[in-house]
């Protein structure tokens, strides 16, 4: 969506995330881009101080675990950048949580119903949704049973996005 509101004049993709997002990063990365989000070229921390799951009794134990936008930004916003932007590609989560903050503050609306809005439904895709924070899967699916460290399946019906 930050490239089709780019199209429409509003936004620019070489502006600095903090022009876009004021008081959102520290003053050290001002050289960070909203194209640097895009393409995982923004050199933004490790995330720290979050769950980092590795067995499956971790993932269901931290599955409804839910940070704020705020806090997560946090966790990936301390120290220097890991290299200056532009110059590598590593794939970030953050910045995708920033790229989706911009949506929200150009449009003036939950990203969502922004999705809604303009891809979902010009698409015909009427049993699609953005769950925000509804941790269940509404209609016929899967069910996730991952494996438990001493064999058992453990059915997660539910899982906070």
């Amino acid at each position: 969506m930050l490239l089709q509101l780019a199209g429409e004049g509003r936004g620019e993709l070489d502006a600095p995330v903090a022009h876009a997002l004021p008081g959102w990063l520290p003053a050290g990365y001002s050289s960070v881009t909203v194209a640097h989000l895009l393409n995982h070229t923004s050199g933004l921390p490790d995330h720290v101080g979050i769950p980092e799951p590795v067995t499956a009794e971790e993932v269901f134990r931290h599955r409804f675990d839910h940070w704020t936008p705020r806090e997560w930004v946090a966790t990936a916003t301390h120290g220097p950048l890991k290299f200056t932007p532009g110059t590598r590609q590593e794939h970030r989560g953050i910045n995708y949580v920033l790229a989706v903050l911009i949506i929200e503050r150009v449009m003036g609306r939950p990203y969502g119903k922004g999705v809604e809005a303009r891809i979902l439904r010009p698409l015909g895709l009427e049993h699609t949704v953005v769950p925000g924070d509804d941790p269940r899967i509404h209609g016929p699916h899967v069910h996730g049973c991952p494996t438990m460290t001493d064999g058992r399946l453990q059915e997660r019906r539910v899982l906070h996005p």
